[in-house]
C-alpha cells in the first residue's frame, strides 16, 4: 500500500476507527508493521514501538480497516490489551501467519531450473513487508540462509544466500529503484533477517 492521497471513503473509514474504543478494536486484524525508525525521532508517537537493530527501521503495529487503511494502535489500546492479559503481539504475529498462508510473496524471481533465487513481498493488503518476519517461512524456501530488504514501505525482498553475482546485482538495482522512486523510502540497505526480529512477548 503506497502513501498516495486518501479518498473521501477512506477518510472517512480512518475517522470512523478513530473513533472506536480499545474493547471494539478487532484483534483478529492486528499486524506488526514496518516503518521507518525515524518516526520515533520526535517521542511523540502515540503508541507502541520496537527500534529494530537494522537501524533504520522499526516495528510498531496497526489494525487493518476497511477501504484499504489501517489504525496504527495507541498506548490506551495496547494498555487495555495488557490489562485483559490479552498476548496481543502473540495474536499479531498469528494473524500475519493466517494472512500468508497462500500469498507468503507476491513475486519472485527464479533461475531457468525454477528455483527461486529472490522473493518479493508487495501485497495488496498494506503489509507485505511484514512478512519478512516469518523467518521460519522464508528459511523453508532458502534454508542455506537469506538476507532481506525493505526499500519503500510497500515492498520486502528476500535473496538467497549464494545468489550469484548476476543474480544479486539484479535484486540491488530493484531495491535502489524501489528506495529512489517509492512514495514512502525506507532503506537501500540488505540485512541479516535477525537484524529485524522482534520479540512476541
Amino acid at each position: 500500500m503506497h502513501d498516495e492521497p486518501m479518498h473521501s471513503a477512506q477518510l472517512e473509514e480512518l475517522r470512523r476507527s478513530l473513533s472506536m474504543p480499545p474493547e471494539n478494536l478487532p484483534l483478529a486484524d492486528l499486524v506488526p508493521v514496518f516503518v521507518p525508525a525515524s518516526f520515533f525521532e520526535s517521542g511523540n508517537w502515540p503508541g507502541p514501538y520496537v527500534l529494530l537493530r537494522a537501524k533504520p527501521l522499526a516495528v510498531t503495529w496497526a489494525i487493518l480497516r476497511p477501504q484499504n487503511t489501517m489504525l496504527y494502535v495507541s498506548k490506551d489500546a495496547a494498555d487495555y490489551w495488557e490489562r485483559k492479559h490479552l498476548p496481543w503481539r502473540e495474536q499479531a504475529m498469528e494473524n500475519l501467519v493466517r494472512l500468508s498462508e497462500n500469498t507468503l510473496t507476491s513475486h519472485h524471481f527464479s533461475r531457468t531450473d525454477g528455483t527461486a533465487y529472490a522473493l518479493v513481498m508487495m501485497h495488496d493488503d498494506g503489509v507485505g513487508p511484514s512478512r519478512l518476519l516469518l523467518n521460519g517461512h522464508i528459511k523453508d524456501i532458502f534454508p542455506e540462509g537469506y538476507s532481506v530488504a525493505i526499500p519503500e514501505r510497500s515492498v520486502g525482498i528476500a535473496l538467497r544466500r549464494g545468489a550469484s553475482e548476476t543474480e544479486q546485482l539484479k535484486i540491488q538495482e530493484l531495491v535502489k529503484k524501489c528506495f529512489n522512486e517509492g512514495t514512502a523510502p525506507v532503506s537501500p540497505s540488505m540485512f541479516d533477517p535477525e537484524e529485524i526480529v522482534v520479540d512476541s512477548s
